[in-house]
């Protein structure tokens, strides 16, 4: 209901040849799309993350001991 109003709304007829194109269209990847298998580039960024998650984790384990060390051993 709603395609055909916007095929009409566009002045494109609704056909099988266009609708074939349609169903072909949305089975093969389109040029420029990445590939399943990983890239150079995306072996990097998944280096850079892991060096990242690390270093966080780093950062967020000193700080933990930092405010530990602050904290007065008395509670009560």
């Amino acid at each position: 209901m709603y395609f055909n109003g916007m095929l009409n709304a566009l002045g494109i007829k609704n056909t099988i040849a266009f609708n074939s194109a349609l169903a072909e269209a949305r089975t093969e990847p389109l040029r420029g799309f990445r590939k399943p298998e990983p890239f150079p580039e995306d072996e990097e960024r998944a280096r850079f993350a892991e060096f990242l998650r690390e270093t966080m984790n780093e950062q967020r384990d000193a700080d933990r001991a930092r405010r530990v060390a602050r904290e007065c051993g008395l509670r009560g």
